[in-house]
């Protein structure tokens, strides 16, 4: 369910840095585009730490991110109110929490 989305603009939280608007910037920071936003954590200009994907038909992912893609423990909601938790390798789910 982790998309890849056109970035219309970022908004920077009070407080956080961020070093580099180019898009290789770092620290914590809220993205918005065409079908949701992510907030959290980013490292060299991607998705890295954790944050929050959500998108707008309601579904999410919260959890861990490296090099822009799930990775680690995260859980995904989607829209029709299914819930998968678990461990993520790169975007795919590898392990389900089967509690």
């Amino acid at each position: 369910m982790v998309k890849k989305c056109d970035i219309r603009f970022l908004i920077v939280l009070p407080d956080h840095n961020i070093s580099d608007f180019s898009g290789d910037f770092e620290g914590y920071g809220l993205y918005e585009f065409a079908d949701g936003y992510y907030e959290g954590e980013w490292v060299a200009g991607a998705y890295e730490g954790i944050g929050t994907l959500q998108y707008l038909d309601g579904g999410s992912y919260t959890g861990r991110f490296f090099e822009g893609k799930a990775h680690g423990l995260g859980e995904e909601r989607d829209a029709d109110g299914t819930i998968r938790r678990g461990h993520w390798n790169m975007g795919e789910l590898v392990e389900e929490d089967q509690s």
